[in-house]
């Protein structure tokens, strides 16, 4: 049976309180990431979990970190940050050691609905050697180059969601239900209506008006594909979504369009930024959370960190929740 957004958002709110939406949970098993993966006592291996994206990241990292540490890295199969939630919280990853998650917000999410659910911790966001912010990556514009001029119109402006609707073009992100960069980017449609409306962000999640601003954004040609964060991506560049422009981390959107014509990345003037923060799981052997440990200073040292103009202008959000579950809930009416 296949769910609704409006279905699969209410099931997630009641089963773990917060809009963790992933259904699809896969174990824990070692995938064959590089030369030295593979059940060998010998190797002294410990499992990281990473979206595909990011594996793609750490596969030379890890190469790297092998060759020099008495502890191996391999992967567990790639799962977009939303899923690893779920299969965490669900304990189908406890041989993992280490989750590099795409939101520092959503780890503590996780952390928050674990102990509700198992009555102890299964990350410490408050200790900086088992909770480490590796990069913090914008979420920007990913523009066809017939676009270009009006993408960069909306988006260099002081507030792009106040001329999104009268833009005249199509846009997309992500599912907020299936991926952490559409959750950021329904966090950042919030901020810029509550500015433009001079209210808290947690006042304008419950107002009829922000569900009413929701609908004339569907109404007016932005959309939001049911997949997660790449595949949301690789769906544009590959002409399979009818759209003049998507959003997302800026890291994915370089990725997928390297070697590739016809785009271009816009930055946005004022947006907003993931914490990509590799977390301990507490729930490994205490051998394996040692040698993540190490293994995550490493990254916070080697990971590479995105490019960004001086430009651009972070925007601050407080914590996601609970306001973002009501604009989850807006948005979903619309599904």
């Amino acid at each position: 049976m296949k769910l609704t957004n409006t279905g699969k958002f209410t099931i997630l709110i009641v089963t773990v309180g917060v809009a963790f939406a992933a259904w699809r949970v896969f174990g824990p098993s070692i995938m064959p990431a590089m030369a030295t993966v593979g059940k060998s006592p010998s190797r002294k291996q410990f499992s990281v979990l990473a979206s595909s994206t990011h594996v793609k990241v750490l596969q030379k990292l890890a190469q790297e970190y092998n060759t020099k540490s008495d502890r191996q890295v391999a992967f567990a199969p790639p799962m977009e940050t939303r899923n690893a939630l779920h299969a965490i919280l669900d304990e189908k990853q406890t041989d993992t050691a280490g989750w590099l998650s795409s939101c520092d917000e959503l780890g503590r999410r996780l952390n928050e609905a674990y102990k509700g659910q198992h009555g102890t911790s299964v990350l410490n966001p408050d200790d900086p050697d088992s909770y480490v912010t590796v990069a913090r990556v914008p979420v920007v514009a990913l523009a066809k180059s017939s676009s270009e001029d009006k993408v960069r119109a909306v988006f260099e402006s002081d507030n792009p969601w106040s001329r999104m609707v009268d833009s005249g073009l199509r846009w997309s992100f992500a599912d907020p239900l299936d991926s952490s960069s559409g959750t950021l980017v329904l966090g950042y449609i919030l901020w810029g209506y509550a500015k433009e409306n001079n209210v808290s962000m947690t006042a304008a999640s419950k107002s009829p008006g922000f569900q009413a601003f929701v609908s004339r954004l569907h109404n007016h040609g932005f959309v939001a594909a049911q997949q997660g964060s790449r595949a949301h991506t690789d769906l544009f560049v590959e002409g399979n979504l009818d759209v003049d422009c998507v959003l997302n981390y800026s890291t994915s959107l370089q990725s997928a369009i390297k070697n590739k014509s016809g785009f271009v990345i816009v930055w946005p003037r004022k947006t907003v930024f993931a914490s990509h923060v590799f977390a301990v799981l507490q729930t490994a052997p205490e051998a394996d959370q040692a040698a993540a440990k190490d293994f995550a200073h490493f990254l916070a040292s080697r990971y590479p960190k995105p490019s960004v103009p001086d430009s651009v202008e972070s925007v601050a959000l407080p914590a996601y929740y609970p306001y973002l579950n009501d604009a989850e809930l807006a948005w979903s009416k619309e599904q």
